[in-house]
């Protein structure tokens, strides 16, 4: 299992770079395994994270490009 290191700060998801950078972090944090973590932080910017972009991507995407 990764060491994971906690960020003090999600925010909302405005561009694509910022979309694309949630990403990279979203495969980290399931790379770690953060959500069966036993930190509470961990697990909270996990799920925290996979709200935030699926809702830009809700918002922003036409329903043609998410894969069937």
């Amino acid at each position: 299992m990764l060491a994971i290191q906690t960020i003090t700060t999600v925010s909302p998801i405005r561009t694509d770079a910022e979309l694309a950078q949630a990403h990279i972090r979203l495969d980290e944090l399931i790379a770690a395994n953060a959500y069966d973590s036993p930190v509470q932080d961990v697990r909270d910017e996990f799920e925290v994270l996979t709200a935030l972009i699926y809702y830009y991507e809700q918002r922003t995407r036409k329903p043609s490009e998410f894969a069937a």
